[in-house]
C-alpha cells in the first residue's frame, strides 16, 4: 500500500523507517498530551449526580395535565419541564438545601439559572421520567433529587 505525498511514492515498510528514525517527534508530543490530560483529570472537581423516578398516573386529572387526554410522559415534557423548573419550585428548594447566597431571602436569576442547569429531566417510560440534580456534595444532591417540593 503506497501513498504519493510530493511526486514521491511510499511503501509501509519506509514510512516505518521513518518513524522510528524520527521518534522523538512522536513520543513527545504523545506524552504531553497524556500529562495534560492526567491534570486535567485530576483537577476537576467531583460531582455527584442523584435521580428520583416520578411516575405519573393517566386517570387522574392535575395541574400538569392541561384540558386535552395525554397519556404520555414525552408529550407532556414541556409542561413538566415548566413547572419543574419554575422560579416558585426551585426558589424554596434553594433555600432549604443552602445552595447559592441569597441576599435578602431572594435567590438571584443568575443563581437561579445556575440550579435549572444543573437539573435534568429524561423520560424512562411512557407514565415515568426520571429528576436528576448534580452536586459537589453527595448528601445535598440526593436530598434535593428527593426533595417534595421539587
Amino acid at each position: 500500500m503506497g501513498s504519493v505525498a510530493g511526486g514521491k511514492e511510499m511503501s509501509g515498510l519506509a514510512l516505518l523507517q521513518l518513524l522510528r528514525s524520527r521518534k522523538l517527534f512522536v513520543l513527545i508530543p504523545a506524552l504531553a498530551v497524556c500529562l495534560a490530560v492526567t491534570i486535567y483529570t485530576f483537577h476537576q472537581p467531583v460531582l455527584y449526580r442523584a435521580q428520583a423516578l416520578i411516575g405519573v398516573e393517566t386517570n387522574t386529572v392535575d395541574y400538569i395535565q392541561r384540558r386535552e387526554a395525554v397519556t404520555r410522559v414525552q408529550d407532556q415534557l414541556l409542561t413538566i419541564r415548566e413547572v419543574l423548573l419554575n422560579r416558585a419550585v426551585l426558589e424554596p428548594v434553594m433555600q432549604e438545601f443552602r445552595l447559592y447566597p441569597s441576599v435578602g431571602g431572594k435567590v438571584s436569576d443568575t443563581d437561579l439559572e445556575r440550579m435549572r442547569a444543573t437539573i435534568k429531566i429524561t423520560v424512562e417510560g411512557d407514565d415515568s421520567f426520571h429528576v436528576g440534580f448534580e452536586n459537589r456534595d453527595r448528601t445535598v444532591a440526593m436530598n434535593v433529587a428527593e426533595f417534595p417540593g421539587c
